[in-house]
């Protein structure tokens, strides 16, 4: 995913200046052991909903709701 940063900022002890091309990879973060414990395990019960699975935005996703509907089996 390709974005611009928007404001000068420091990620992880590296100065990224505002207008400079980031280049954003999603595919570890929905499993930052700094954020959920045990992230590999497949938990429906997990209590910190705060993912990025659906977006935001105009780009939020339209079947979020489907997909976090519970059925009342579960």
């Amino acid at each position: 995913m390709a974005r611009s940063a928007t404001e000068d900022v420091e990620l992880g002890g590296v100065r990224i200046p505002a207008g400079s091309f980031v280049a954003v990879s999603l595919g570890a973060a929905n499993r930052d052991p700094e954020r959920y414990p045990d992230p590999d395990a497949f938990n429906v019960g997990r209590e910190d909903k705060q993912h990025i699975s659906f977006g935001d935005g105009a780009h939020k996703c339209l079947g979020m709701h489907l997909a976090r509907w519970k059925c009342g089996c579960c």
